[in-house]
C-alpha cells in the first residue's frame, strides 16, 4: 500500500494543512470536491494518501467537533464525527451486560448517513488486536433495544471489482494466477495501517456456483477460505481438541453452542472458523483461528432491551 499525504491544491482550500512530500504527489481534483460537497464548512482538513489515485482519508474539524471521511475518486465511503471521549453511561451499563469480557473500549462517534437511522461506533480493543464496536438503537414503544456489532477495526470499507484484480496484495494476485482463478467482487477493509483486510469472491467463474470466498490479510497471505471440500463441524465433540480447549478454558465462550464449523486447506494454508450461539442469550459470535489455533479474531453480535 503506498501511504503520502498530501495537501488540497485547488483553490479555496487554504485552511489544509501542508504535509505534501518530497515527492510533489497531488491529490486528485475529484477528491477535494466530493469532500467539500459532503463536508461544507469544514476547518483544520488534512488529506491523507492511503492508496495512491484510489483511496483517501481526510481528518477534520467542523462545528468545534472532530471528524473522519473516507473516499476515493467518486464518493464518501464513511463519514463520521466524534460525539464525546467518553462513552456514556447508559452504553457503559449496555455493555456490561454483553458477553465482552476484558475489553478495553474508548470514544463514542456518530456516522453521518443522510436519510438513514444514526448509527454509532466505538474503537474496542480484545486481547491484541482492535476492533469496531458498532451500536444499533431501536425504541420499540415498551423500551429500547441495544445491538451491538463487533468487527475487526477498520476506519472504512471500499468495495472491489472483477477489474480490481490490480489492486490485490501481489502475493494473492500469485495465488489466484497459480488456481486460475479470477475476481467476482469483494472487498477490502481499510485500517489504513497494516491490519487491512481482503474479503473476495474468487474461482475459475466467479460469477457462478464454482466460486467461493477467501479473505486475506494486507501481506497477500490466506486468512481464511470457504472452499467445497472443507471439513465441516456439527458440534463441538467433532471439533479438534485445540479449539475445544479454547472454548471450555475461555469465558465465556464456555456458554455457548456451535452453530456450525470447518476447517479450511487452501493453497499451502490452514485453518478453523467455529459459529457460536449463546445457550443464555440471542448473543452470537465467529471465531477464526489459524492452523495452530490461535484465534486470529472475533466477531460478534448482540442485543439488550433496556
Amino acid at each position: 500500500m503506498l501511504v503520502g499525504c498530501c495537501t488540497c491544491w485547488m483553490a479555496g482550500c487554504a485552511n489544509v494543512k501542508d504535509l505534501q512530500p518530497p515527492d510533489g504527489d497531488q491529490l486528485p481534483d475529484s477528491v477535494v470536491r466530493i469532500f467539500n460537497d459532503a463536508v461544507p464548512g469544514a476547518q483544520q482538513i488534512v488529506f491523507k494518501t492511503l492508496e495512491k489515485d484510489w483511496l483517501y482519508e481526510v481528518n477534520y474539524i467542523l462545528n468545534d467537533r472532530k471528524g473522519y471521511a473516507g473516499l476515493d475518486t467518486k464518493q464518501i465511503l464513511r463519514n463520521s464525527r466524534m460525539v464525546s471521549a467518553q462513552l456514556p453511561d447508559s452504553l457503559k451499563q449496555f455493555i456490561s451486560a454483553l458477553s465482552l469480557d476484558n475489553v478495553t473500549i474508548s470514544e463514542l462517534w456518530e456516522v453521518e448517513m443522510p436519510g438513514q437511522s444514526k448509527e454509532y461506533y466505538s474503537k474496542c480493543t480484545w486481547g491484541t488486536r482492535d476492533y469496531m464496536l458498532r451500536y444499533i438503537f431501536q425504541n420499540t414503544g415498551s423500551g429500547k433495544v441495544y445491538q451491538a456489532l463487533l468487527l475487526p477495526y477498520s476506519k472504512f470499507y471500499a468495495g472491489l471489482g472483477r477489474g480490481d484484480l490490480f489492486r490485490l496484495p501481489t502475493k494473492t494476485q500469485q495465488i489466484l494466477a497459480g488456481k486460475k482463478y479470477g475476481l467476482g467482487g469483494g472487498g477490502v477493509w481499510v485500517s489504513g495501517g497494516d491490519d487491512d483486510i481482503y474479503s473476495l469472491n474468487v474461482g475459475p467463474a466467479p460469477d457462478s456456483l464454482t466460486s467461493y470466498s477467501m479473505t486475506f490479510y494486507k501481506t497477500g497471505d490466506i486468512l481464511n477460505a470457504f472452499p467445497r471440500d472443507r471439513q465441516i463441524y456439527k458440534t463441538i465433540d467433532e471439533c479438534p481438541e485445540g479449539l475445544r480447549n479454547y472454548l471450555r478454558y475461555n469465558p465465556p465462550f464456555s456458554a455457548f453452542i456451535l452453530n456450525n464449523g470447518y476447517k479450511f486447506v487452501d493453497s499451502g494454508a490452514s485453518g478453523y472458523f467455529l459459529s457460536l450461539q449463546s445457550s443464555l442469550s440471542s448473543e452470537t459470535t465467529s471465531l477464526f483461528f489459524d492452523g495452530d489455533f490461535n484465534v486470529i479474531f472475533r466477531t460478534y453480535n448482540g442485543s439488550v432491551k433496556m
